[in-house]
């Protein structure tokens, strides 16, 4: 689940993924898992031996299925909504971030919920075989819903490719964990260990994997990016103006210049502020209000601002 969860935020920023959508990615992401289960038939003997070379595979896949979905998604989606391609109905929109959830699953995290299909089936099939059919059943499902409580908090704290770290390593503990069932060797968990460490150290280092998830649409004067618990915000401008990008959608603009302040003269909260004033912003969202008053009404006015996400203090 920490994997699903990751894939699913990273999807909402790179696809603009709308809410409406996510049941659609849930659906791939069980259908993958059935096909998996199902190709299990074709294992005839040596279980315990399938079980081991994809307990193996799982912590090197994941990583590489997570660069390979930043790549696969903004190749299929280049564009943040309203830059390079304009909808004239919400329709074709729909179409498009669809076929792109379909190419991207083909192209990268598809062959992560392939292997847990299959690891399901190898799984079930071992417990048929030695009369624990029932306990191996309980103890997923249960483990399946502590997991996802255990992934969603954790989820909302940190940014996906942490969170697609912290599952790479646990996948590489699932093989000490299966213990005698499995008879899995020492050596091959410490190898996955060792490559998912290297990895991490490589990007808190130098952040390799966070210039990838970045897409070129928004590098051109990119000021700051900020993983919020409920989206990925971007501010790309410079000192007369700056444009705010929440999960890839254009937000709303910031301009400084004398113009701005024209337009704004005649809004009469503006106008009724000076440096006496004591304002309260209820849900400053990413600040443009706050940003306003200092600019065009009163840099010294007490503000109190109100805001769900805490995520944009730290862009106020």
């Amino acid at each position: 689940m920490m994997y699903q969860l990751s894939v699913l935020r990273e999807l909402r920023f790179q696809l603009s993924l709308s809410y409406p959508l996510i049941p659609l990615f849930f659906g791939i992401v069980f259908f993958i898992v059935g096909l998996g289960a199902l190709s299990t038939k074709f294992f005839k003997s040596k279980e315990e031996g399938a079980l081991n070379i994809l307990l193996f595979a799982l912590p090197f896949l994941s990583i590489i299925s997570f660069f390979f979905l930043l790549k696969t998604s903004q190749f299929v989606y280049p564009n943040q909504p309203g830059v390079g391609k304009s909808y004239n109905s919400v329709y074709f929109y729909f179409i498009d971030v669809i076929k792109a959830m379909f190419i991207t699953a083909g192209g990268s995290f598809g062959i992560i919920h392939l292997i847990q299909g299959m690891l399901f089936g190898l799984l079930y099939k071992i417990g048929r075989d030695n009369k624990v059919l029932s306990k191996f059943y309980a103890s997923d499902l249960f483990s399946l819903g502590v997991g996802s409580l255990i992934a969603a908090g954790i989820s909302f704290f940190v940014s996906p490719i942490n969170c697609i770290f912290l599952a790479s390593f646990l996948f590489s503990a699932c093989g000490p964990l299966s213990g005698r069932l499995l008879r899995h060797k020492f050596i091959i968990n410490t190898a996955a260990f060792i490559f998912i460490l290297t990895l991490f150290i490589l990007e808190v280092s130098c952040g390799w994997l966070t210039d990838i998830e970045t897409p070129n649409s928004l590098k051109e004067n990119l000021t700051m990016s900020l993983w919020t618990p409920y989206q990925r915000i971007d501010i790309v401008g410079d000192e007369n103006k700056i444009d705010v990008y929440a999960d890839r959608f254009y937000y709303y603009s910031i301009n400084s210049s004398p113009l701005a302040r024209y337009y704004l003269k005649d809004e009469v909260p503006f106008n009724l502020i000076d440096d006496s004033s004591r304002v309260l912003v209820i849900g400053s969202g990413l600040g443009r209000d706050i940003r306003n008053i200092r600019n065009f009404s009163s840099r010294n006015c007490d503000i109190t601002a109100v805001e769900l996400d805490k995520g944009d203090d730290t862009i106020n």
